[in-house]
Parts: structure tokens; C-alpha cells; sequence
């Protein structure tokens, strides 16, 4: 019969803390690939029992700070991209305007220093 945990690891520094927050207990791995056993070891120890009868479901959890610059480089991305869409249409409208006013798509292409194969997407886009 195999008892379930749920773990937590986070790294701190080059190391892994490893928690198992249902027995409140917790112990260190080099490296993520060493999370699961010493996970197992640490609930064995601290119950007495053989890993085998062990299991873990590992959760990685980032260290607060990261994860503040990590959620400020998603907004400065989706930002970027609202801005490059903006600029598409920009782009577009003036793009436009040189077209019906009378220019040739390879003339526009030049003009602004595009291929005309971008300036044909941008204006029927």
C-alpha cells in the first residue's frame, strides 16, 4: 500500500528546498532531478516507513521575486504586441493613402523602402 504527498520545491540559491506542507517537513535537493527522491526520503524518515511505499506529486513553485519579473516581462509583451498591431495599422492606413492617391504598389514599396509583396499585405490586410 502506497501513501500519496503532495511537495513543494523551490529553488533557493543553487538549491532546491524541497516542503511537504501536510507533515511540515522539509529537506534540500541539488538538483531538480533529485526532488522526488528526497522528497521520498525525507516522508520516510520522518514515518518511519520504506520510500517504496511512497508516491509524490511535485509542485515547482517560483521564488516570489522571480515571478514579479516575470509577470512585469508578460505585460511589457503583451504591450509589445498591442503596439506592433498598432503600428500595423498605422502603417497600413498610410500605406493607403499612398496607394489611392494614386501610386503604384511597387512605387509605395520603394517610397518606404518595403517589398511590395509586404506592401500588398498591408493594404488589403
Amino acid at each position: 500500500m502506497s501513501t500519496h504527498y503532495d511537495v513543494v520545491a523551490e529553488p533557493e540559491g543553487r538549491w532546491w528546498i524541497v516542503r511537504v506542507p501536510s507533515l511540515e517537513i522539509t529537506g534540500q535537493a541539488r538538483n531538480l532531478a533529485e526532488v522526488d527522491d528526497v522528497a521520498a526520503e525525507i516522508i520516510g524518515l520522518w514515518l518511519d516507513c520504506p520510500t517504496s511505499e511512497i508516491t509524490t506529486t511535485v509542485t515547482l513553485k517560483i521564488p516570489d521575486s522571480i515571478q514579479k519579473i516575470l509577470d512585469k516581462a508578460s505585460t511589457q509583451e503583451k504591450e509589445a504586441e498591442q503596439l506592433a498591431r498598432d503600428a500595423r495599422t498605422t502603417r497600413s492606413a498610410a500605406l493607403h493613402q499612398l496607394v489611392d492617391g494614386g501610386l503604384t504598389i511597387t512605387d509605395t514599396a520603394k517610397l518606404v523602402k518595403l517589398s511590395r509583396q509586404r506592401v500588398s499585405q498591408l493594404i488589403t490586410a
